[in-house]
């Protein structure tokens, strides 16, 4: 929940003329109190232009596919590699 905002940043996707926005709740790995009513609060609040759809991708849960590129990320981060760059 840093800056900018979620309300802050669909504001001005929609105002660079972005149609369709998606927020990710990647720091999230289950649907809790944040994605569940926060993200979609914050939205509500940006009060775009009805031409501009913003939906919401539910929290990725026990999706391996995602754990296993977290994982990765991760790996190669701590790696000796990443150091070298």
């Amino acid at each position: 929940w840093g800056e900018p905002g979620v309300t802050e940043t669909i504001r001005h996707l929609a105002a660079f003329g972005s149609e369709r926005i998606v927020t990710v709740p990647v720091s999230y790995p289950f649907d809790g109190l944040e994605t569940l009513f926060d993200v979609p609060s914050a939205t509500r609040a940006a009060r775009v232009q009805d031409d501009v759809r913003v939906v919401h991708a539910r929290a990725w849960g026990h999706t391996h596919a995602f754990a296993d590129l977290l994982a990765a990320t991760i790996r190669h981060a701590a790696s000796d590699d990443a150091h070298r760059a």
